[in-house]
């Protein structure tokens, strides 16, 4: 499963051209789309640099799964002799299993559409931004003292259509 992901990855990040900031946004959805439901846990959200959506799908994929994992573990010490409070109520462990796969498989849609949204914001914020005015620290040497000199530059961007 593993070298298929990777494959997929692969194949997917050869296809997608990116050029510009645009068509960088655009890319970066399908990837960030096929990382969010093949392996999950907001993988393609992290790596298209939305960290709310990929906490939030990461924190419903690891309850789903934790849920799951209470299921497991006490149905395996049913089987090995040992009575399980929670298998003893089948009415409470039909409740976990239907809440732990409906949040996983919220969390499957989520990661579909949040990357779509998330790309559509950070289009528009691109295009509202057609003057970029910033200010870096720097260091370079001077010469003339044969020392470090510490400032400020101005990083003007103009934005070109």
């Amino acid at each position: 499963m593993k070298k298929f992901t990777l494959c997929i990855v692969i194949f997917v990040l050869a296809v997608l051209p990116v050029s510009s900031q645009e068509e960088e946004v655009r890319a970066s959805v399908g990837l960030a789309i096929v990382l969010n439901l093949l392996p999950g846990f907001g993988l393609g959200s992290f790596i298209q640099g939305d960290c709310v959506g990929g906490f939030a799908q990461l924190g419903a994929e690891l309850s789903a799964v934790g849920i799951y994992g209470i299921i497991f573990y006490s149905f395996f010490w049913t089987i090995a002799g040992q009575p399980s409070l929670l298998m003893e109520h089948e009415a409470f462990t039909t409740v976990l299993a239907i809440t732990g796969t409906g949040i996983f498989y919220a969390s499957k849609v989520f990661g579909f559409i949040r990357p779509i949204r998330y790309a559509a914001h950070k289009k528009t914020k691109l295009q509202d931004e057609r003057v970029r005015i910033s200010f870096v620290p720097s260091i370079a040497p001077d010469w003339s003292s044969q020392r470090l000199a510490v400032g400020v530059g101005l990083t003007v961007k103009f934005a070109v259509e």
